[in-house]
């Protein structure tokens, strides 16, 4: 017994960091001891056939779904304010939607919510959602209660899109499900937008809306804000935080961070080599992949104004950082913070309160209010 506390608290000694949120430093403890192996061990997952890829992940994505339906959990990660938005007496309003896509003639699911107390009257603000998880795993469900936390919070309409993935569905899957859900929710597929009628509302404001994500939804969102310029349709704000910003690493602090919990850099590369399988390079350097190369001029110009936040700790910190570099040369980048945290650090509650990455979260949603909603901002908080 003796020895086992000895080898606990060396353990401890060597991976707690003073300057870390208590929950981020116990998350980090507990996390590699409770994870499944070798479901969790993205070297073996790369190992086996590629249905047994798809299976295993999809395995993890059901948990994590089952996780994160519990208010129990999304009280004790996130924080009381992000539950009581999906739980609490004054929950937001949700409703699914069946968008037909018209690249890949199947409906793409999307969950919206707004306020509780949104009125038939009212015409609000879009926000399209994007979750993360590498474009590979993770759910519009198992986030949920972020994207009701943020329609509370702004007093919006915010609009999750259950975007397909790799590697059951590589590039441009994704991508060409974002833009036909975004194009028909904005009104601009040639239909009228399914979401007033779903939501109760008047209609949502034509001249204010964002896209808002993390990690992977941070690509998401920025490549989406892409598409949509390049078709013609400017947002009003892009809101990406930790995003992936390039394929297959290469920087310092991908090297750096390797082995982070969170975010591994063997688990970054294996996302890319599932959504870009057998490239040989073109796709990579192409501006409709990497966020570092710059779209024609003419989508350029009408890309939205940007919020990006970067975490020292995270193996995606140097190419997040050299994305809000270019939006910042080109005059788009109203907002960027740097957090000396890992890759999750920064989202709202137990893993962020008393870190560097406290208050982070709120930042971008306080910049995505400010740019769709300027004339109320942040309407509760």
């Amino acid at each position: 017994m003796g020895v086992l506390v000895v080898l606990l608290a060396i353990l401890v000694a060597r991976s707690w960091d003073p300057d870390q949120a208590l929950g981020y430093n116990v998350a980090t403890l507990v996390a590699p001891l409770i994870a499944p192996s070798p479901n969790w061990s993205w070297e073996a997952i790369a190992m086996l056939p590629h249905d047994e890829q798809i299976k295993v992940l999809n395995t993890m994505i059901g948990q994590q779904d089952d996780a994160f339906a519990s208010e129990q959990t999304v009280r004790m990660i996130f924080s009381s304010a992000v539950a009581e938005a999906s739980f609490g007496p004054n929950a937001t309003r949700v409703a699914e939607l069946e968008i037909p896509s018209r690249q890949s003639g199947r409906t793409i699911p999307v969950t919206c919510a707004c306020p509780h107390t949104a009125a038939a009257t009212d015409t609000l603000p879009l926000v399209i959602y994007f979750h993360g998880g590498g474009m590979i795993m993770g759910s519009a469900k198992a986030e949920l209660g972020m994207s009701r936390y943020i329609a509370d919070v702004v007093g919006v309409v915010v609009c999750s899109i259950e975007y397909r993935m790799a590697p059951g569905h590589p590039f441009p899957a994704a991508i060409h499900d974002a833009v036909d859900a975004s194009l028909a929710m904005l009104g601009k597929a040639d239909t009228e937008s399914p979401v007033p009628k779903a939501m109760r509302l008047k209609a949502i404001r034509a001249d204010g809306w964002g896209l808002f994500g993390g990690s992977a939804g941070g690509y998401m969102a920025a490549n989406t804000a892409r598409q949509l310029a390049h078709l013609g349709h400017t947002a009003a704000i892009q809101v990406s935080l930790t995003p992936m910003a390039k394929p297959h690493g290469g920087t310092l602090s991908a090297m750096r961070n390797w082995k982070r919990w969170g975010w591994s850099g063997t688990a970054n590369a294996y996302a890319w080599s599932s959504y870009l399988p057998g490239d040989d390079g073109s796709l990579a350097k192409s501006w409709e992949v990497s966020l570092l190369v710059d779209p024609p001029a003419e989508t350029v110009a009408r890309l939205p104004k940007a919020h990006i936040q970067v975490n020292t700790q995270d193996v995606l910190r140097d190419e997040g950082a050299m994305y809000a570099d270019r939006l910042r040369a080109i005059g788009k980048l109203v907002g960027f913070v740097e957090c000396n945290t890992g890759h999750i650090g920064g989202l709202p509650g137990s893993l962020s309160d008393g870190g560097p990455g406290e208050g982070s979260f709120n930042k971008g949603i306080a910049a995505l209010a400010q740019a769709i909603w300027p004339e109320v901002g942040m309407l509760h908080h």
